[in-house]
């Protein structure tokens, strides 16, 4: 590595021929760009890499809702680092090179201990003629959290497993309360499976609950 002098068009950064130009302590290097390499990378890399991009063209949609889900970071990795992590090690089925997602394996909200708020009981999802979708659910009579409130907001996401697209129906004016509410989807989307998760959200922001699944129901007309 050597040190690069400024010159009259003034301090360059970036890569220029074979030659890589970076600041390190306020002073410019070049150093030679690293090679490509032609060896074929072994089977259990082809292996990692496989199952990384089937976690990450999914797990990535859901950003808005991890970034809430996931908020608090864990050293350096940020809270979608953290859910598609999760769903590496947890969610990612069958044999290289055709690995698939188990949907119901993926938590969009994992929150720490500190931050937990309870989860619901008898979670349901229900498909009504016109398009619409009513999830129900249930709450214990007593909490297991003392940070757990009736007023918790509702998070909800689906996902359209016959199109591949994802409605992000966010925070509706529900709370944990309300034991249940209606979303109403496109009627092109008739005969469609549709999953979804949802987790509730202290009014404060902080506090999350574990994401639950709900299992896929064919949307009708």
């Amino acid at each position: 590595m050597s040190k690069v002098t400024p010159g009259g068009l003034g301090a360059f950064r970036g890569k220029t021929g074979n030659v890589v130009i970076i600041k390190w302590r306020k002073k410019l290097y070049g150093k030679a760009a690293p090679r490509k390499s032609t060896k074929e990378p072994k089977l259990e890399q082809r292996v990692q890499r496989a199952k990384f991009k089937t976690v990450i063209s999914h797990v990535s949609i859901f950003s808005d809702a991890i970034a809430i889900g996931w908020q608090k970071k864990t050293g350096s990795l940020t809270p979608m680092n953290r859910a598609m992590q999760y769903a590496f090690k947890n969610a990612v089925i069958g044999e290289y090179p055709n690995f698939e997602l188990d949907h119901s394996k993926i938590l969009l909200s994992k929150p720490q201990v500190k931050f937990a708020i309870e989860e619901v009981y008898t979670l349901a999802a229900v498909a009504i003629t016109g398009g619409l979708i009513t999830v129900s659910w249930s709450n214990l009579p007593f909490a297991t959290s003392t940070d757990t409130a009736r007023t918790d907001r509702l998070y909800a996401v689906f996902f359209n497993t016959t199109t591949g697209y994802a409605f992000s129906e966010g925070f509706r004016s529900v709370d944990r309360a309300s034991l249940s509410c209606t979303y109403r989807f496109e009627k092109r989307y008739a005969g469609n499976q549709i999953h979804g998760y949802v987790f509730f959200v202290s009014e404060d922001g902080l506090r999350t609950s574990i994401s639950q699944f709900l299992p896929p129901v064919t949307l009708l007309a």
